[in-house]
């Protein structure tokens, strides 16, 4: 057992270990930082209107609110005919969906139902509403 090279050779084995060990430990906070963990920086637009909210095709909140507080008015004064066929021109609204909002004889009642579904359109319609207004 009284061999020169045994001494070295643990010593070499003992630095590939501690190498083996570094490298272990750069590839994991490799991994931690850049692929687990894809940090997203803060984005400068509002809460409220973000691509999940319109992949979910809804209308904002401020947005319900303004329609809602001014569906009064809107309803007595406003023809919703005109309304109706630029949000079908501008694709916000599907043509048999405005068939169906248009099968109410009274203009009232037609507006009562495009102001009813407008909110769950996307946030777009709003605007689009606001033009045609």
């Amino acid at each position: 057992l009284n061999q020169p090279w045994l001494p070295t050779l643990l010593w070499v084995f003992l630095a590939l270990l501690i190498l083996l060990a570094l490298l272990c430990c750069c590839l994991g906070y490799y991994w931690f930082k850049n692929v687990r963990h894809k940090v997203q920086k803060p984005s400068k637009v509002p809460a409220e209107i973000t691509m999940d909210n319109m992949a979910a095709n809804r209308m904002t909140h401020g947005h319900k609110k303004q329609l809602l507080r001014h569906k009064p008015t809107l309803v007595k004064t406003v023809d919703p005919q005109p309304i109706i066929g630029h949000l079908v021109k501008k694709q916000v609204l599907p043509k048999n969906m405005a068939g169906q909002i248009r099968s109410s004889k009274k203009p009232e009642e037609v507006h009562e139902r495009l102001l009813t579904v407008l909110p769950s359109r996307p946030d777009s319609a709003f605007f689009h509403y606001c033009d045609a207004l």
